[in-house]
């Protein structure tokens, strides 16, 4: 296990050091629009080997090395943003305040942030995880409940889990264990295991009462992650069975971020500016068919939508039914939906006009899908803590969507929803908002036969 772990390192550090070296090879190609000379590669090289060397330093203290950073996937891409970022800071002081080298690469340096930038994001996400089999971890995992349950069959369905489960000791189980007891068990257990991980729910009351027993474990080298963080990256989604309102004040409460949402609203405006072409387009042929078709009727409704806060917006949409839905359930073969309103929900032409709310601030291309009035107040007594997916802004698509296109037809399919929105509030990002958006026109394209 320790050599294995060991060629990992190696591997994935001299990956880092040539992604290094050939984004600034790639830099210079776009810079000078001309194969480089080995000469001037060369003479570029030098001062950049001391930016290479205090990278690497940030991605060790970022923690871009560490074990279990394979193992909590879900903070990688935060992790490595946030790094490059720092190194993107270090590399302008190095250039434009340490004047040894006497030059200033004004070009170039910003060439080789974006280059490398991607370069590494395609070696650490894409790359190396083939490159590499990565060890599935053993866990000892200490929490109950359907959860747990779910959890432990996805992990056994799974052909590359990147963790296995040993043992699940149920907290209802030891409840009445002595310290002692409770402490030999979890030692037994990783001495038959070498290298497990303890994935606790630390919500759990019972492990709360056992807090100290398990605290003094940590002496032993023994290593602690919270379950509902292994339940995330696994499923893509949050175990709704393991959170309570300590959770939500430490995942969910909305912290202003700057330059997020500033990203997030210039990626908003970029899109559906241009895309308010199609619906401008396809007027004629909605009108026409509303008009002359089967169900006469008005092109456009406004259907209010609950928004950001609780803040009723106007969502526009291409008609598609006989009636408004009035809040129920689309089922199979909807009578209320017409021949060419299937078409244009099953091609989601229905839904473009809503870039006009997007462009107006009420909604976002990316966030949990606005819900009507009617079923959100249904939603709010049937299942805790619904309202929190109205934290943020609705979107035109979402995380949930990705992962469950079909709109629900139950509570049970609607909390299903809920897990991937609470998911989404509690890791969003430009990483993440791209991600949905990327395999949301892939789904869209995909429908069409393209």
């Amino acid at each position: 296990m320790a050599t294995t772990r060991k060629r990992q390192f190696v591997t994935l550090l001299v990956g880092d050091i040539a992604v290094f070296v050939i984004s600034l090879w790639v830099a210079l190609l776009l810079r000078n629009l001309a194969i480089p000379s080995g000469e001037d590669f060369t003479a570029l090289l030098s001062p950049f080997i001391f930016i290479f060397t205090a990278w690497l330093l940030v991605f060790f203290i970022s923690g871009l090395y560490d074990s279990h950073t394979l193992l909590i996937k879900s903070k990688l891409p935060r992790r490595v943003f946030a790094a490059h970022l720092f190194n993107l800071a270090i590399a302008t002081v190095f250039f434009y305040i340490v004047p040894y080298f006497g030059i200033t690469p004004k070009v170039i340096l910003v060439l080789y942030v974006v280059v490398s930038s991607v370069l590494i994001s395609l070696w650490r996400f894409f790359v190396y995880p083939k490159l590499v089999k990565q060890n599935s971890v053993p866990l000892i995992v200490l929490a109950e409940g359907d959860d747990i349950d779910y959890l432990d069959q996805k992990i056994k369905s799974a052909s590359n889990s990147p963790v296995h489960i040993v043992e699940i000791l149920k907290p209802s189980f030891f409840e009445n264990l002595e310290s002692l007891e409770l402490i030999n068990k979890i030692k037994n257990l990783v001495t038959s295991h070498p290298h497990a991980v303890i994935a606790v729910d630390l919500i759990n009351p019972v492990i709360q009462k056992h807090a100290d027993t398990l605290y003094s474990l940590i002496f032993n080298n023994i290593q602690f992650v919270e379950i509902q963080n292994v339940y995330e990256d696994i499923t893509d989604k949050v175990p709704l069975g393991l959170i309570n309102e300590v959770w939500f004040l430490k995942h969910a409460s909305i912290e202003p971020n700057v330059i997020y949402d500033f990203l997030k609203r210039a990626m908003d405006i970029a899109i559906s500016l241009p895309l308010c072409i199609v619906p401008i387009l396809f007027y004629p042929v909605v009108w026409i068919a509303s008009k002359f078709g089967e169900h006469k009727g008005p092109v456009l409704i406004f259907q209010q939508r609950v928004g950001e806060r609780d803040k009723l917006v106007n969502v526009p949409k291409f008609r598609s039914m006989t009636v408004d839905d009035a809040g129920a359930w689309v089922t199979k073969n909807d009578q209320r939906i017409t021949k060419f309103g299937s078409f244009l929900r099953k091609s989601r032409l229905d839904e473009f006009p809503q870039l006009w709310a997007i462009l107006k601030g009420e909604t976002s291309l990316i966030g949990p899908r606005p819900e009507l009035p009617k079923l959100v107040e249904f939603y709010k007594v049937e299942i805790p803590h619904y309202n929190v997916r109205h934290l943020i802004k609705p979107g035109l698509s979402g995380w949930a969507q990705i992962h469950h296109e079909k709109p629900p037809h139950s509570v049970e399919e609607t909390k299903e929803k809920l897990a991937y929105d609470l998911y989404y509030i509690k890791h969003r990002s430009v990483w993440l908002d791209l991600k949905i958006a990327l395999q949301t026109v892939k789904t869209l394209l995909s429908r069409v036969g393209v």
